[in-house]
């Protein structure tokens, strides 16, 4: 059963709070508000693009996300809620990669208030983007699958990791131990 996300005057604090904290990152989403779907997934692979091209040459540590970071950092109620904005809000943190399904896993609590557009642009605004699918992905997939026996969101985010050669945060024990298990560094 899928968790709820309370959007909650508090939750919306903490997200205008990784916006500010993040240099440049209000702008970004201001930025893409205002453009065309087109351009903005041109700048989104542009983006992408850019970000694996600086972490392969070790200039810039990216981080893949589980939803269940964001949706800890979106409920205060949560009971690693703090460890969850640290991870976000960390400068150091930067830029942040998250599986399609991944994403979606987090804006289906936003998407039943009838707001998931609105949490799409801040999760944009903080830097987090939906990672490009990779060659035989599906076959990688479906053999993380029947070796970790994790559901399968949790294998998109393993998968994306292990691509990428990238730390995961996650707050799911069962999926840190296997990250941690390939030789994966684990957040937090």
């Amino acid at each position: 059963m899928a968790r709820r996300v309370p959007l909650e005057s508090t939750a919306q604090a903490d997200r205008d709070r990784f916006r500010t904290s993040r240099p440049g990152a209000a702008g970004r989403a201001d930025r893409a508000q205002g453009s065309s779907q087109g351009h903005r997934r041109g700048v989104r692979r542009a983006r992408i693009a850019r970000t694996a091209r600086r972490a392969e040459a070790g200039l810039a540590r990216v981080i893949v996300l589980d939803a269940s970071v964001i949706i800890a950092a979106l409920n205060p109620r949560e009971a690693r809620h703090a460890d969850a904005v640290e991870v976000l809000a960390d400068p150091r943190h930067a830029p942040f990669l998250m599986h399609t399904i991944n994403l979606a896993e987090v804006l289906v609590g936003a998407a039943r208030a009838g707001r998931a557009a609105e949490l799409a642009a801040d999760l944009a605004g903080l830097g987090i983007v939906a990672a490009e699918p990779g060659e035989g992905e599906a076959l990688a997939l479906a053999t993380l699958r029947v070796q970790t026996r994790l559901k399968m969101p949790d294998c998109c985010a393993l998968e994306v990791a292990a691509r990428h050669r990238a730390p995961l945060a996650t707050l799911d024990g069962s999926l840190r131990d296997a990250a941690r298990s390939r030789g994966l560094t684990t957040l937090p």
